[in-house]
């Protein structure tokens, strides 16, 4: 199998799949510490980044993504191995008696609970005496004694409950249970080295289209958290960011001391940008209700039909910006529903807003990725504001494969805030693919 182990790759699935390294450490049964060697195992491997990190979660990338399909496709073949094999060994199961290090498993689905292949040491000795018809011949090719390579088949044959040899004095005869199991573990072998080098060759390929450098413009106070995902996509590209200004969100790429800008537009439809300046709309955003944890209006959005109306919010005190965009499309959106909101607090620090709204002081709308720490809560309600968040670059100063590459990388980090941060407005999203832009047209 070529250095990375079956049970590292079993780590990574499990890490995948509970999110956490604490959580796959208790399902696996071992330590956090020991899952993070695995999972880094297996990147330094395929010299890829399998998993955003985040203090208290791990969100696979895309290359970690696509590995878990890999892996799900071999762990597939590998249980269709052990099924055939248990069906050619003719009832001999008792006789190799109960393996005192093998795990009884449950079938329940979860990737914790999935027998494993052989390891690559078992493996190559097994195949060795298949190959050559004895364990004294295989011993020679791995420079071992024929004492070891034999425990490492019986090693096998334990964990499956199957006689794939038989021994004799003359050496060993293969039995078909065995020879379906050989077949099966070459045929694994093979898989992965082509599925892995195919995985290398298409995740690398994005970072290999970027410049040594990238300036970028972007609207979100979450922009460290973009700058973990685009390090993890384009490890040789050093990404700088400018503070975004709404009222000249235009300029610095003009003058070329911007290459992107994501931004938003409250306007709809959004108004030409100047030429040679491009711009594709990337997410369609449905702003929530940020309020503090324990609020009345949480309560009464979770004892009505589960839906809260803009006008029902005409009595609120609200904090919103002095100024600016987002105040803009709150005022607006709340005049399309009858009043005007009661802006008790002008305010821009985050800390001073997150502050109002946990004291229950305040209301205010928000990006449905904003995480909440526990403190606050999300609502959507009926009417709220939308805005449309985009990318926008020079056509002239940026060639078109690495804007594709860009948008995709920002969809991806957009979606991947969503699913850790509100996993509701993640489901709304996949209900409503539209509102996630396909900017495959506007980028031939």
């Amino acid at each position: 199998m070529s250095a990375v182990r079956w049970a590292d790759l079993h780590v990574v699935t499990v890490t995948a799949e509970r999110r956490s390294l604490s959580a796959a450490a208790r399902a696996l049964g071992c330590s956090p510490s020991a899952v993070s060697q695995s999972v880094r195992r297996v990147e330094r491997h395929l010299g890829l980044t399998l998993f955003q990190r985040h203090p208290h979660q791990v969100a696979p990338t895309a290359a970690g993504r696509a590995l878990l399909g890999i892996v799900d496709e071999i762990w597939s073949t590998w249980t269709n191995t052990v099924a055939q094999a248990a069906a050619l060994d003719n009832g001999r199961l008792p006789a190799l008696g109960p393996d005192p290090g093998a795990r009884t498993r449950e079938v329940t689905g979860r990737r914790e609970d999935r027998s494993m292949p052989p390891d690559a040491s078992a493996t190559d000795a097994f195949l060795l005496t298949v190959d050559t018809g004895s364990f004294a011949a295989a011993a020679r090719r791995l420079y071992l004694t024929p004492r070891s390579v034999s425990a490492r088949v019986a090693q096998i044959e334990r964990s499956m409950r199957l006689r794939l040899l038989d021994r004799t004095t003359h050496g060993v005869v293969v039995t078909a249970a065995g020879r379906a199991v050989a077949d099966g573990l070459s045929e694994l072998s093979s898989r992965w080295q082509e599925a892995s080098a195919s995985l290398q060759v298409s995740c690398a390929a994005p970072a290999a289209l970027m410049p040594d450098e990238l300036r970028m413009s972007v609207y979100s106070l979450a922009v460290h958290t973009l700058l973990d995902h685009l390090d993890s996509r384009w490890p040789a590209t050093i990404v700088n960011t400018r503070e975004y200004d709404p009222d000249r969100a235009f300029g610095g790429l003009l003058d070329r001391t911007v290459d992107i800008v994501i931004g938003y537009e409250v306007n709809d439809p959004m108004p030409p940008p100047p030429a040679p300046v491009r711009r594709v709309r990337m997410v369609t955003e449905h702003c929530q209700l940020a309020v503090g944890k324990g609020h009345v209006l949480q309560e009464r959005l979770s004892s009505a039909d589960g839906t809260l109306k803009l006008s029902e919010l005409s009595g609120q005190m609200w904090v919103l910006p002095p100024n600016g965009p987002l105040r803009e499309l709150v005022e607006k959106a709340c005049a399309a529903a009858g009043f005007a909101p009661r802006c008790g607090h002008a305010v821009t620090d985050v800390s001073a807003v997150r502050g109002l709204l946990t004291s229950l002081r305040a209301i205010t709308f928000c990006a449905p990725t904003v995480p909440t720490f526990d403190e606050l809560r999300l609502l959507p309600v009926d009417g709220a504001p939308t805005r449309t968040l985009f990318l926008a670059w020079n056509s002239e100063a940026l060639a078109t494969p690495v804007v594709r590459e860009c948008a995709a990388a920002v969809l991806e980090w957009y979606r991947e805030r969503a699913r850790m941060n509100n996993p509701d407005y993640a489901r709304f999203l996949a209900a409503n693919p539209q509102m996630l832009a396909d900017t495959s047209p506007v980028l031939p």
